[in-house]
């Protein structure tokens, strides 16, 4: 991966807050993990993290 292909982002959120932010921006969201590394449950609706790293991707382009 070259560096222009990842953006970093800070922004002020919930945990479902940036569930509904990442689908709403049309990416595919891959994981989310907590401020101590550890990766939280899609089912997860709260978290005692101080800050997330979000994966995300953008979608395939589906092929006719």
């Amino acid at each position: 991966m070259q560096a222009h292909e990842f953006a970093l982002v800070m922004h002020f959120s919930t945990l479902d807050d940036v569930r509904t932010l990442v689908a709403a921006a049309g990416l595919e969201l891959i994981a989310v993990y907590g401020d101590d590394g550890e990766r939280i449950a899609p089912d997860r609706h709260e978290s005692a993290a101080d800050n997330f790293t979000v994966l995300a991707k953008k979608p395939a382009l589906e092929r006719q």
